[in-house]
């Protein structure tokens, strides 16, 4: 279950994107089944939603931030949060997300 997404940063001339600008995001989730995974390897159906309504996996395409992407809370293995990034060059952009069985979450954001 999503419950928090925000923008952390915008980074011109990112690093993360070939050509252009990164938006970072933080996503909130929690899990009422079981505890997230010890590792992001573990992870499974946390998709990206473009405005087109097709979706990216965000483990397998690599939209977690690398490194740092994926962190448990140490006092809750059923609460993490999620680092990714998307590449963009516009100074606005509409970013959903979700988790197969759980709610979906969109929001607009700006540079």
């Amino acid at each position: 279950m999503i419950y928090s997404i925000s923008k952390l940063r915008y980074e011109a001339n990112s690093n993360l994107c070939q050509s252009g600008g990164a938006y970072v995001f933080s996503i909130r989730a929690y899990r009422t089944d079981a505890n997230w995974p010890d590792t992001r390897q573990g992870l499974s159906g946390f998709f990206y939603v473009k405005t087109d309504t097709t979706k990216q996996d965000v483990v397998n395409s690599g939209l977690l931030l690398p490194n740092t992407g994926y962190n448990r809370n140490p006092n809750n293995l059923r609460d993490a949060e999620f680092q990714t990034y998307l590449c963009s060059n516009l100074t606005s952009i509409q970013v959903g997300y979700y988790f197969t069985g759980g709610n979906p979450v969109c929001q607009s954001f700006a540079q």
